[in-house]
């Protein structure tokens, strides 16, 4: 599927979401969501914006050498604004759990994280 494609498709879901996305975007109720991915491209123009607006409250790596602001595969970054477009007064909060080639690396704190899910 070509990503034009993709955001032909994406356009027009949203565009059914109809009364659900007005009733969410009327909304003023602060949801905490964590997501545990790829991490986020920081400078994806609508990532960087949340992030500056305070929308990407907090952004760790597990293990620590993960960098949560860099996102090479795009799959974080792009459930991130699946998400903010769902649900725009939500408030995310961003684990880096993927390495680079979508593989999660062994650590305890990842173990942890499997554990609690």
């Amino acid at each position: 599927m070509s990503s034009k494609f993709r955001a032909i498709w994406a356009d027009e879901y949203f565009g059914r979401l109809g009364g659900i996305h007005d009733f969410i975007e009327t909304s003023h109720a602060k949801v905490r969501i964590a997501m545990l991915d790829t991490g986020i491209n920081a400078s994806h123009p609508e990532m960087a914006e949340r992030k500056s607006n305070g929308s990407i409250a907090d952004c760790e790596g597990f293990p620590g050498d993960l960098n949560p602001l860099e996102d090479l595969s795009g799959h974080g970054t792009h459930g991130a604004s699946v998400l903010f477009k769902t649900a725009p007064n939500a408030i995310l909060f961003v684990a880096k759990v993927f390495d680079d080639n979508g593989k999660m690396p062994y650590s305890k704190d990842n173990i942890a994280i499997v554990e609690v899910i």
